[in-house]
C-alpha cells in the first residue's frame, strides 16, 4: 500500500540554526497547504493520524521547498526517528 505524505512540518530548534530563537516550517504537500488538524469525514469512524519525528545532524536549508526534496535531505542526514501514532474519530 502506498503512504501519502499530506504534510512535512519543519521544527526549527536554536541550537540547529546557530540563531537564538526557534521556528517552524511547513513544506506543502498532497491538500495544498500545511497541517491544519484532523478531519476525518463525518461518521466514518476511527481515523488514524500518524506523526514521525525524525532528528537531522545538518538542518534543511530554507531554499528546499519540496516534500521531495526534504525527503531526500531526511534520508541523507536522519540520524534518529520516532512515530507517534493518533485516533480520532468524528461523530
Amino acid at each position: 500500500m502506498a503512504r501519502r505524505i499530506y504534510v512535512v512540518t519543519l521544527l526549527i530548534c536554536a541550537a540547529a540554526n546557530g540563531t537564538s530563537g526557534t521556528g517552524i516550517r511547513f513544506i506543502k504537500t498532497a491538500l495544498g497547504q500545511g497541517y491544519s488538524g484532523q478531519r476525518p469525514i463525518p461518521g466514518h469512524g476511527r481515523h488514524h493520524y500518524r506523526f514521525h519525528v525524525i532528528a537531522l545532524n545538518n538542518p534543511v536549508p530554507d531554499t528546499i521547498k519540496t516534500k521531495d526534496r526534504v525527503l531526500q535531505a531526511i534520508r541523507r542526514h536522519g540520524i534518529a526517528r520516532g512515530t507517534l501514532t493518533g485516533v480520532y474519530p468524528r461523530p
